[in-house]
C-alpha cells in the first residue's frame, strides 16, 4: 500500500464526521464515532474535531489533552494548508511537523460546512514515526 493510498484512506474518516456535523447529527456522539472509525482503521493515530479554527474534540483523548482549546490561527505554520483546504472543498494534507502534544506527525483536514458556513474540520493524525510510518507505507 502507497502512502498516499494510506493518505485518501484517511479521507473516509474525515467525511464522515463532516457529514455527521452538516446534518447535525453528531451531537455528544463524537467519541463513539471516532472509536470505531479508529477500530477500523489501522492507519489512524487520532480524529480530532476543529470548530472556528480551535481544536474541540480529538480522540483518542488520552496523551492528545494539549491539543484540545489549541487556536490553529497561533501558528502560521499550518494557515497555508487550513485556508487551501476550505477554498478547495476538499482533504489537505500537512506534515511532518511537531505535534502540539508532542512527538511528530501528519495530519489531513476535511472542511465542514454547515449552513452554507464554514464551521471548522474534521482531522485525523498519522504519528510519525510509527509502525505504520516506518512501514512500506513511506517507501
Amino acid at each position: 500500500m502507497s502512502f498516499m493510498f494510506t493518505f485518501l484512506k484517511n479521507k473516509y474518516a474525515t467525511i464522515i464526521i463532516s457529514l455527521l456535523i452538516e446534518h447535525d447529527l453528531l451531537k455528544d456522539h463524537f467519541d463513539e464515532v471516532a472509536k470505531e472509525l479508529l477500530k477500523n482503521n489501522e492507519y489512524l493515530d487520532a480524529i480530532q474535531l476543529v470548530q472556528d479554527m480551535v481544536i474541540i474534540n480529538t480522540y483518542s483523548l488520552k496523551g492528545n489533552e494539549l491539543s484540545i482549546g489549541y487556536d490553529l490561527r497561533t501558528d502560521n505554520e499550518h494557515i497555508r494548508e487550513i485556508m487551501l483546504s476550505s477554498s478547495l472543498n476538499s482533504l489537505r494534507f500537512e506534515g511532518p511537523f511537531t505535534l502540539k502534544q508532542g512527538g511528530v506527525g501528519f495530519v489531513g483536514r476535511y472542511p465542514i460546512i454547515q449552513n452554507d458556513s464554514l464551521w471548522g474540520y474534521s482531522a485525523w493524525r498519522l504519528d510519525y514515526p510509527s509502525e505504520v510510518a516506518q512501514s512500506s507505507l513511506f517507501i
